[in-house]
């Protein structure tokens, strides 16, 4: 796949993400009547198969990157493990890169910088995570002050950097910003600053930074409302009427962060959760 350019066909490309994961498949579920060797090849050449789709996972090559973060996956489903405890003995491989610790963001080339924040995304949103960041730490704070600049920067200013002179569009770079910087909203003390920089993306003139701000609020959001129903739910022996608690909180935040009058954002958050006529009477 490594070799596979934009001169191939689509299908080419997809033919051999499915070949490479009927290998994964082939290789590692047991086959009825196969020798009894062959459990143990399988078992002493995982580590190695897995290292080396650890290490792809924050390749520049996008193909490659995705198609690593779905094989660890078939791989957990096969073991019947999760996608943690596959990439955990080979965490080390990624400790330099997630976040990046030797070198800024910017001075990497633009589809490094775009493979290293996918590649945070990816670990940061595993469960549990295989990183958390951590602000006091000096290179987790600068990589995610990288984040926020360029989520929020004019196209203007980022173009006069010299990583992005040459660069035909930042909306490429800018959604794996916003998806990089919204793996981080479990960080008290940014909760509201990556709200707002959401928010301001939702009226970005370009419509893929548009629908990319929509599908982080949405998680954004949800993390919110499954964190208060569960404390809610430890914290009191009574029954409650989940979905009516939903509208209410959702309204809530619809109501303390959007001005009255815009109603175009309003139904954005009312259809992304499915509120029901009831659940929006909460006014």
């Amino acid at each position: 796949m490594m070799d596979l350019t934009n001169e191939v066909s689509a299908g080419t490309v997809d033919s051999a993400k499915q070949t490479l994961e009927s290998l994964l498949k082939q290789c590692n579920e047991p086959q009825a009547g196969e020798e009894p060797n062959i459990a143990s090849v399988r078992e002493k050449v995982l580590p190695s198969v897995t290292q080396h789709l650890v290490r792809e996972i924050v390749s520049p090559n996008q193909t490659i990157r995705q198609q690593a973060q779905c094989s660890v996956s078939v791989l957990a489903k096969i073991y019947g493990s999760s996608v943690h405890s596959i990439m955990l003995p080979h965490k080390a491989i990624l400790e330099d890169m997630i976040p990046p610790k030797k070198h800024l963001l910017r001075h990497q080339p633009v589809n490094t910088q775009i493979a290293l924040m996918d590649g945070n995304t990816f670990c940061t949103t595993l469960n549990p995570r295989l990183f958390t960041m951590d602000l006091t730490v000096m290179e987790h704070k600068v990589f995610f002050h990288e984040l926020l600049s360029l989520c929020e920067a004019d196209d203007s200013q980022l173009l006069k950097l010299p990583c992005y002179k040459t660069v035909q569009s930042l909306t490429p770079l800018r959604k794996s910003a916003l998806n990089a910087l919204t793996a981080c909203h479990y960080i008290v003390q940014v909760k509201d600053k990556i709200f707002n920089v959401l928010y301001k993306a939702l009226n970005s003139p370009t419509t893929e930074i548009q629908e990319a701000a929509k599908e982080c609020m949405k998680k954004v959001l949800l993390s919110i409302h499954v964190f208060v129903v569960f404390y809610l739910f430890k914290s009191s022996n009574k029954p409650m009427n989940q979905r009516s608690f939903r509208g209410y909180l959702y309204f809530e935040i619809i109501k303390t962060r959007i001005k009255l009058g815009q109603r175009k954002e309003q139904e954005f958050f009312f259809n992304s959760y499915h509120l029901s006529s009831n659940e929006r009477k909460f006014r």
